[in-house]
């Protein structure tokens, strides 16, 4: 059904040149013991929660990856992006349902959240909310994200490919499964991200056999005001939300503002890109809520 590609704003990206490392990736492997979640369904895809795993080793097929953490389902690029489904998480909590970004944005070097992605179908003008939707499997908002290895059962997580479109760089690809939709959506998920393009993540949705025939499916990126987004950067004008919601005082999605796809600026290869930039010079500076930690970036660019 096409693809989205993702990239931090360009001044993340002035902020950690040439960081075009190693690819993390971590999987649950044969040794490493699981403990069940609170589930009613524990042998069901997802439902699994990972405990640590101290002698995990790096993937065989694939000496110059390594894992990103012993007890997270986390992967990405060494000083670059990553990202996690749950439990794999780069901050203490948040709603199921997302795919999870994170960056090296903290003063220490350290990875902090920094977005989520939300996958919503849409069937006959009924949108689906993986994040709002409770799952068919636990009654727990929060539609179940899983990955597999092939052939697997299904409860594993999954290492991805590595593949060399280039010499000297690698290609991870990973398939997420998303349980059905209320609306009776079903998709999945291909992600990829190459470790020559440290700061970008391509994700592209595919129907399952048994999905309800879909208008589309939305991957949206659901933190814009975590990183302090307020710019929109178009083919021939850069639009700001100040001036797209001057009124806007509520705490709700705002009404969408829909741009024509021929509106966006293109790679070299035809790709759509949406950009998007803070307007301060400083984000981390400013506390949207004195005293409390909510929508604080705290970045160290």
């Amino acid at each position: 059904m096409g693809f989205v590609r993702t990239r931090q704003n360009q001044r993340l990206k002035n902020a950690f040149p040439g960081r075009a490392g190693r690819i993390l990736t971590w999987s649950r492997r044969s040794g490493c013991s699981t403990r069940e979640s609170s589930s009613n369904h524990p042998s069901t895809p997802g439902s699994e929660e990972l405990s640590y795993c101290p002698n995990f080793p790096a993937p065989a097929w694939s000496p110059r990856f390594e894992k990103a953490n012993s007890y997270q389902s986390i992967w990405g690029v060494r000083g670059g992006l990553q990202f996690a489904i749950p439990p794999g998480r780069f901050d203490k909590g948040g709603p199921r349902g997302l795919i999870r970004l994170g960056y090296p944005v903290l003063t220490n070097g350290g990875y902090a959240l920094i977005n989520f992605i939300a996958v919503e179908p849409v069937v006959q003008g009924r949108k689906g909310f993986s994040e709002l939707e409770r799952s068919g499997l636990d009654g727990v908002p929060g539609k179940r994200l899983w990955t597999e290895d092939s052939g697997s059962s299904g409860t594993n997580l999954a290492g991805g490919t590595l593949l060399t479109p280039a010499p000297g760089v690698e290609q991870l690809d990973l398939t997420v499964r998303v349980e059905k939709f209320d609306n009776g959506a079903h998709v999945r998920l291909h992600l990829s991200q190459r470790s020559d393009a440290p700061d970008e993540l391509q994700l592209s949705v595919f129907a399952e056999p048994d999905s309800a025939p879909m208008d589309y499916c939305i991957l949206t990126a659901t933190m814009g005001n975590m990183v302090r987004a307020r710019q929109l950067w178009l083919r021939e004008q850069t639009v700001s939300s100040l001036a797209l919601y001057p009124n806007y005082r509520d705490t709700n999605f705002v009404p969408h503002t829909v741009y024509a796809l021929e509106r966006l600026s293109r790679t070299g290869d035809g790709s759509a890109i949406v950009a998007m930039t803070t307007d301060e010079e400083n984000p981390a500076a400013i506390v949207p809520f004195p005293g409390r930690p909510f929508w604080h970036y705290g970045a160290s660019a």
